[in-house]
């Protein structure tokens, strides 16, 4: 049901981003997704880099089925507010974003080989951590939208 307090969290049904090879729990991602998943793979011109199309439930799934992975997700869940001792890695925001994007059915990924990437931004004079996604499709409720004030 549509409502006036999370109605944009209703839109995405298909979000994109990126993991990293060369990131540790990102590896372990890609390497479950790799090996649960039924995948659809179209390739990149260029260096052949592939764009993995997966469903919510598979990646779910995936992420469950691994020891090491679960051991992070119960770390995310303990920590509500991270502490400076907890470093947030892409399981924490995967995770968060499946969870509180109700409609979502499918997720996009393509896998970076970049060895010199990083996730902080500078942001007036503070380093803040970030993952991009990308919506790729989404379902719009117009008659929610016409009437609202």
């Amino acid at each position: 049901m549509y409502t006036e307090e999370n109605f944009e969290l209703t839109i995405p049904t298909n979000i994109s981003f990126t993991l990293h090879k060369y990131d540790y729990i990102d590896s372990i991602i890609i390497s479950r997704v790799l090996k649960e998943c039924k995948n659809t793979v179209s390739t990149v011109r260029g260096k052949d880099k592939g764009i993995y199309k997966i469903s919510v439930d598979s990646f779910r799934q995936a992420i469950q089925t691994s020891k090491r992975l679960v051991k992070e997700l119960e770390k995310n869940k303990e920590m509500s507010i991270p502490s400076p001792n907890f470093k947030v890695n892409s399981l924490f925001f995967l995770w968060n974003i499946i969870e509180n994007l109700p409609n979502l059915k499918w997720l996009t990924f393509k896998i970076s080989h970049d060895k010199d990437y990083t996730r902080l931004i500078d942001i007036k004079d503070k380093q803040v951590l970030t993952f991009h996604y990308n919506i790729e499709e989404g379902l719009m409720h117009l008659p929610t939208i016409f009437l609202r004030s």
